[in-house]
């Protein structure tokens, strides 16, 4: 079996704004959850179809899911970055690369977190924009969430190419 050599990957200035912005939004989620739970009536929507248009509806108690579940795939993220060894990795891994490919690797899961937590409250605000009084093309939320995850995930696969 091959084994990848183990490297403390120290961060650097943008990985400690990466979690900053992480931590900031996810409170920001939380926040603005319990804010808006009073304002909501008792049946909210919990699913849109492609079009943007509500066709799930369920208690406003549901309107809690969303920061549950980016909590818990904040925590689960933050935990798996610990080890960048043991990620998959589209390049061979070698004593030369593994430093840059494990820093690359690292600071792509801190994106992603900080990517699920900006498309989780994207979804809250849209799922509120009603009680809130925003008004913005239903047409628009599908391009908006895959961008904020397909632009920046490509943007670290190529990079990872490039610094093989």
């Amino acid at each position: 079996m091959n084994t990848r050599p183990e490297i403390k990957i120290k961060p650097t200035r943008t990985d400690t704004i990466l979690e900053a912005i992480g931590y900031i939004g996810l409170a920001a989620l939380w926040i603005f959850v319990i804010v808006m739970y009073y304002k909501l009536p008792d049946v909210v929507p919990t699913h849109f179809n492609l079009a943007g248009e509500a066709d799930g509806f369920g208690n406003k108690k549901t309107s809690f899911f969303l920061p549950i579940i980016a909590t818990v795939q904040f925590l689960v993220l933050s935990a798996i970055q610990q080890n960048p060894e043991q990620f998959n990795y589209t390049v061979t891994i070698t004593p030369e690369n593994a430093e840059r490919q494990y820093a690359n690797a690292v600071r792509m899961i801190r994106a992603l977190r900080v990517m699920l937590v900006v498309l989780f409250l994207v979804i809250e605000i849209y799922s509120d924009k009603e009680y809130i009084g925003l008004d913005f093309s239903n047409y628009l939320l599908t391009p908006l969430l895959l961008g904020i995850m397909v632009v920046p995930m490509s943007y670290f696969i190529i990079k990872s190419y490039r610094q093989r």
